[in-house]
């Protein structure tokens, strides 16, 4: 339906999802800006990111649905004019669209001399996608099916093998859980509990970690009076587990803080944190979160590059969760499909190293790191471990609780997985230096 006459939604669509792969931003970060450039479409806020999600999910089987039915090169476009194509062909194959509106919509698209008539939506509607995908094999298959990009399927088809890879992708398409934490510095679980029961969500305790809830059906958690008052942020569980594992004792420096949960859940433990962000941006994200949370007193925000401190010595608990390919978010952030590349690994790894070499000269005997990413890479993970192992003095440590799977040859590490464990695809571990 056109909720306005001159904005059909498939435009406002391709308009967020034109920035959104031009610049590499977050569907989020993009959305926040337009509609607040347009009140007057805060309406279609909901359906709009309803719709992107569903379309970057599916948005390789779009792709083949133009190159190989309509004969339509997607790259000849603006990212604009190629991203209203795809809206209005995920609309003919996946959702209930009449065909009267759908070639109203494509109107807009002659201008850009693309033409897609009658018969052409009539047949996207009626051919399934098995059959579609038929004559593609192996990894190419794969990747149209799952909707992501050809190296990402490789790569984890080599690192787990075919059968798990496959629940992984599936998994990365499927809806979970949203995941609240407590904040138990003001609020007992139980409690919180109750009063969002009250309010008709269907909601659960976590059984191994003590100040998670899980909400069975995604909600807009901002319009709850309780998130607003800073009883609840919604936080994945593999984040969580951070925060347990390092088991705060005093001072905990968290070395790339932004946007600030770990650090808030840190405090909330009984911690205090230097919350260290080299971007102003995510600063203020976290200066305004820790002040929802009432953890302001706890929580010091230093805009710097911790890998560069104008420090001497005497870190005892360092947390870093480093920018990373996150490969483990292809579920949450889904628009990352559209850009990411393998030359990615190569520089966050290198990053990571830097940021690695550059703490552990800050750190004493016997004080402890906790390193954690949101990828799935070796490169990123196990291999980054192993460097700092042999080259910086750090020898790996068991740790509770412990819900992830062991790491690839590094048993005191954590793996967790969309499909097995109901999370982000996470790595962590804590480490010692000796």
């Amino acid at each position: 339906m056109f909720l306005f006459s001159y904005k059909p939604v498939e435009v406002v669509v391709a308009e967020i999802l034109g920035v959104v792969e031009s610049k590499k931003l977050s569907v989020r970060l993009v959305m926040e800006k337009y509609f607040r450039n347009t009140p007057e479409l805060s309406p279609l806020r909901g359906l709009v990111r309803a719709y992107i999600m569903g379309l970057l999910k599916k948005y390789r089987i779009v792709d083949y649905i133009s190159q190989s039915f309509l004969d339509i090169q997607l790259s000849k476009y603006d990212p604009y004019t190629r991203n209203l194509l795809r809206a209005i062909i995920y609309e003919a194959k996946f959702r209930d669209i009449p065909l009267s509106r759908l070639l109203r919509v494509a109107r807009i698209l002659e201008k850009k001399g693309i033409a897609i008539g009658r018969k052409d939506f009539i047949h996207i509607k009626e051919v399934s996608v098995k059959n579609m995908v038929k004559n593609l094999k192996g990894v190419e298959r794969l990747a149209v099916v799952y909707s992501l990009p050809e190296w990402i399927v490789e790569y984890l088809v080599k690192l787990m093998g075919l059968r798990e890879a496959a629940k992984l992708m599936k998994a990365f398409n499927r809806k979970h859980p949203l995941w609240l934490r407590v904040n138990t510095a003001l609020i007992s679980r139980s409690e919180i509990i109750g009063r969002l029961k009250k309010r008709g969500l269907e909601v659960y305790e976590d059984p191994q970690l003590p100040d998670l809830i899980k909400v069975k059906e995604p909600i807009g958690i901002s319009n709850i009076p309780e998130y607003r008052e800073g009883l609840v942020i919604a936080q994945d569980k593999a984040s969580v587990l951070v925060g347990h594992i390092l088991k705060p004792r005093g001072v905990v420096l968290d070395a790339t803080a932004g946007p600030g949960g770990k650090s808030a859940h840190i405090a909330a433990l009984g911690g205090e944190t230097f919350s260290i962000d080299i971007k102003t941006r995510r600063a203020r994200v976290m200066r305004n979160l820790f002040r929802r949370l009432r953890v302001d007193d706890l929580t010091h925000i230093v805009v710097g590059d911790s890998t560069n401190l104008p420090l001497r010595r005497g870190l005892k608990q360092v947390l870093l969760d480093p920018d990373c390919s996150s490969l483990g978010r292809l579920g949450h952030s889904p628009e990352m499909r559209l850009w990411i590349k393998k030359d990615y690994i190569r520089k966050y790894s290198r990053q990571q190293k830097l940021l690695l070499s550059s703490l552990s000269r800050y750190m004493d005997k016997g004080s402890e790191l906790v390193y954690s990413t949101c990828t799935l890479t070796l490169e990123e993970n196990e291999e980054i471990v192993k460097w700092a192992i042999e080259g910086l003095g750090f020898e790996p440590m068991e740790v509770s609780p412990r819900i992830g799977l062991e790491g690839y040859s590094i048993k005191e590490a954590q793996r967790l997985y969309p499909h097995l464990h109901e999370t982000v695809g996470f790595f962590v571990i804590k480490l010692i230096k000796v």
